[in-house]
């Protein structure tokens, strides 16, 4: 009965203590809501539509195929977006 009740006591702090160790979901921005565009997304819309009736816009679609399946990734309940 002594083991059991010394079990029930630890159990809480050991799971407090895995809970400390689970990594936490990052933040896009600091706590003014201020962030940085990196990339083809600081580009502006008309750079793209140029890129693009020239036949240049095959980095652009690699940018926004890895930002796609980010957001399908870190979504709650989309699978493709």
């Amino acid at each position: 009965m002594r083991h059991l009740t010394q079990r029930t006591t630890r159990m809480p702090w050991v799971v407090m203590l895995l809970l400390c160790c689970v990594p936490l979901a990052g933040q896009g921005s600091d706590a003014k809501g201020n962030y940085v565009a990196l990339g083809f997304g600081s580009e502006s819309c008309q750079t793209f539509l140029q890129a693009r009736s020239n036949g240049l816009d095959l980095p652009y679609r690699h940018w926004v195929t890895g930002y796609l399946i980010a957001v399908n990734k870190l979504t709650k309940d989309t699978v493709d977006m």
